[in-house]
């Protein structure tokens, strides 16, 4: 269910968002332009629409449906593109022959555009994605220290047999030796390598944590990354973590790209340190919009959401390759998921102006008031607050302006500070809850 629900809504997405602009746009066949959409985004991902079909792929389906529907409604304009089919024609045959140069043409300009980054893949022979499957290798104290031991007792020249490599050109085996009794060391030493010779680490790590020959995990460690989940010091846990997939000159297209040189950034940024800052901007820009009347929410998803899907799906997949509590230790969970905001911050909709409508029945004592919250309070309770917004009204109001914009801050800060980032009252979220669940239950589920 995850797989063909959460799992495929950069394809779903790409359809609908192709098949909304055709209609705003009055276009006259909206179905056909969401399927150009649809297939201008795979398009894009050369190939691996497997890949990037769930939340990795959402910022590229977001761009290139919107490239390749505003390109295919502008051709569907020029007349010299219709092909004319005699009358005895039937008319369906006839206007879907009358969009073939058109859509045509879009995709074409779109596979085109991927040998910009086709290129440097032809160059370079190979490119690595990262992803989200994940390899547990080791996550008590007890089979860390064994495995460190049993890497430590290698030689250098076994090393070099394992891994089926010349030790004469590859010093850093006897540095990899040096560091390895150390675990803390060998950490920081881990991390300053490069991609190639820590997969040949992870080549290592996989073949002496699991007791099998190195020829079954060849195909995994060659695009694998180790991550160590380290605590006060401590290493917790030993993971394969975003196990890549290798996309060669045929397959490194526009999306990969986009999601390994952008997204990952933001990804990192919202996982890390700068999180909070990030989460808030997107707060206090989704109220600031909604008191000018336009729809904050709808606005800042399109920059924002993505990035918050992604750390969800990010989440999700290390709870259900790892576990849990394994998951946590590999430091790489992240606390602001799009759930997050639908459960801590949005209570009552935009503004958290449940709280308001909850005020005004108890304490108001103007009757127009007390009449729009006893019909706004039903669907407040299901996070839709248009009915307050616009019969307050808050638009515009400067009474409530301080309030509707800070008000929601505040609330995700608390959550932040209830969450595993902080106290650690709460646990990370991993579950897609719907926006429009009560937020009393939303918040029990995520």
């Amino acid at each position: 269910m995850n797989t063909i629900t959460v799992g495929m809504m950069s394809i779903y997405f790409s359809f609908l968002f192709g098949y909304y602009i055709a209609i705003g746009r009055g276009f006259q066949q909206p179905i056909i332009a969401g399927l150009v959409s649809t297939a201008g985004f795979t398009l894009a991902c050369l190939g691996e629409v497997g890949f990037f079909m769930d939340a990795k792929g959402l910022i590229g389906a977001i761009i290139f449906s919107l490239i390749a529907t505003e390109v295919f409604i502008k051709l569907s304009s020029v007349r010299a593109l219709n092909i004319k089919l005699p009358d005895g024609v039937p008319p369906a045959v006839g206007k879907s022959f009358a969009l073939f140069l058109p859509a045509v043409i879009t995709l074409a300009c779109i596979g085109a555009a991927n040998i910009i980054v086709l290129a440097p893949a032809v160059v370079t022979g190979t490119l690595v994605v990262t992803g989200n499957q994940q390899t547990l290798i080791a996550d008590n104290a007890d089979d860390i220290t064994a495995l460190f031991g049993k890497i430590g007792n290698l030689s250098a020249e076994n090393i070099a047999k394992i891994l089926n490599v010349d030790l004469a050109n590859n010093s850093w085996i006897s540095e990899f030796v040096t560091n390895v009794g150390n675990n803390q060391a060998f950490v920081t030493w881990y991390e300053n390598q490069s991609s190639s010779i820590q997969a040949m680490t992870a080549a290592l790590f996989l073949n002496q944590g699991s007791e099998v020959g190195i020829d079954s995990f060849k195909a995994i460690a060659a695009n694998n990354i180790i991550r160590f989940g380290v605590d006060n010091g401590v290493i917790k846990v030993i993971s394969g973590s975003y196990m890549g997939i290798v996309l060669g000159s045929t397959q490194f297209g526009l999306s990969a790209a986009i999601y390994q040189f952008f997204t990952s950034w933001f990804i990192g940024f919202a996982t890390g340190e700068g999180g909070l800052g990030l989460a808030i901007v997107f707060v206090f820009f989704v109220g600031f919009f909604w008191f000018f009347g336009v729809h904050g929410s709808n606005l800042m998803a399109g920059i924002f959401e993505p990035i918050f899907w992604m750390i969800l799906g990010i989440n999700t997949a290390l709870v259900s390759n790892l576990g849990y509590t394994a998951a946590v230790a590999t430091g790489e969970m992240g606390v602001f998921t799009k759930p997050f905001f639908d459960s801590y911050m949005y209570v009552g909709g935009s503004g958290a102006t449940l709280g308001l409508l909850v005020m005004t029945l108890a304490f108001s004592k103007r009757r127009e008031l007390k009449e729009v919250a006893k019909y706004s309070t039903p669907a407040g309770i299901f996070q839709i607050n248009e009915p307050v917004i616009f019969g307050y009204p808050i638009v515009l109001n400067p009474v409530y302006a301080v309030p509707f914009i800070f008000a929601p801050i505040i609330n995700l800060v608390i959550g932040w500070l209830f969450s595993p980032a902080v106290l650690g009252v709460v646990k990370y979220s991993y579950v897609a809850t719907p926006w429009t669940t009560p937020w009393f239950i939303s918040a029990i589920i995520t």
